[in-house]
C-alpha cells in the first residue's frame, strides 16, 4: 500500500506540473488570440479545455488504476502526458465537427462563419480570424464540450462512429431506393419496322 500511495503522489505531482505548464501555454495562446484574431483565441481555449479535461480524468481514475499501470505512469513522463494531449486533440476535432453543423442540437454551440466569396485569398483568412460563437452562451458550450472531449476519451470517437454509421445508413437507403426504381421501371418493347407495302409490290413485279 505504501508503494501504491507513493506512485499516486508522484503521478499527482506530475499532473500538477503539467497542468501548470498547460495553463501557461494556453494563456500565451489566449493573449496571441486576442492580438491576432478571435478564431485563434477560440482554438486556444478549446485546446486548453481539452487538455485540462484529460488531466482531471487521469486524477479521477488514479484510485482505481491497477498497480502495474500505476508503476508505468510513475516511471514515464510521456505516459502521463499522452492522455491530456489526446484530450486537446479530441477537443479540436470536436470543434471542427461543431463548425460543420453535423451536430445540430440545442445543447451544442452555434457559430458565426463569414460568407465565402470564392476568393481564396480573402475567404480563408476571414474564416480563420472571424469564425466565432454567436453568443456568450455558445462560448460557454464550446468550453464545456471541449472539457468533456478531454475528460471522456471515448466521447469524440463515439461521435465519429455515429456520424459514420449515419452516413452508411443514408448511402444504403439511397442504394435500395435506386434498386427499387430499377425494378419498377417497365421493360422496353422492341418495335420491328414494318415493310412498306408499295415497295414490296414493286419488288414482286
Amino acid at each position: 500500500m505504501d508503494e501504491r500511495r507513493q506512485h499516486i503522489m508522484l503521478i499527482s505531482r506530475r499532473l500538477l506540473i503539467y497542468s501548470g505548464i498547460a495553463l501557461g501555454l494556453t494563456s500565451l495562446l489566449f493573449v496571441g488570440g486576442l492580438w491576432f484574431g478571435r478564431s485563434v483565441f477560440i482554438t486556444a481555449v478549446v485546446f486548453g479545455c481539452g487538455i485540462m479535461g484529460g488531466f482531471v480524468s487521469i486524477q479521477q481514475r488514479l484510485g482505481s488504476i491497477e498497480d502495474d499501470e500505476l508503476d508505468i505512469l510513475s516511471k514515464s513522463w510521456a505516459s502521463v502526458l499522452i492522455i491530456p494531449l489526446f484530450g486537446g486533440i479530441f477537443a479540436l476535432v470536436l470543434y471542427v465537427i461543431f463548425l460543420t453543423g453535423i451536430l445540430d442540437l440545442p445543447i451544442f454551440p452555434k457559430f458565426y462563419i463569414p460568407a465565402f466569396t470564392n476568393d481564396r485569398a480573402v475567404d480563408l483568412p476571414a474564416f480563420l480570424q472571424r469564425t466565432s460563437p454567436v453568443s456568450g452562451q455558445d462560448m460557454a458550450k464550446v468550453m464545456f464540450w471541449s472539457f468533456v472531449a478531454g475528460f471522456s476519451e471515448r466521447f469524440v470517437p463515439q461521435v465519429i462512429r455515429s456520424v459514420t454509421s449515419q452516413t452508411e445508413s443514408v448511402r444504403g437507403d439511397a442504394s435500395q431506393a435506386a434498386a427499387r426504381t430499377r425494378r419498377k421501371r417497365p421493360a422496353r418493347r422492341t418495335v420491328r419496322p414494318r415493310r412498306n407495302m408499295a415497295s414490296g409490290d414493286q419488288a414482286g413485279q
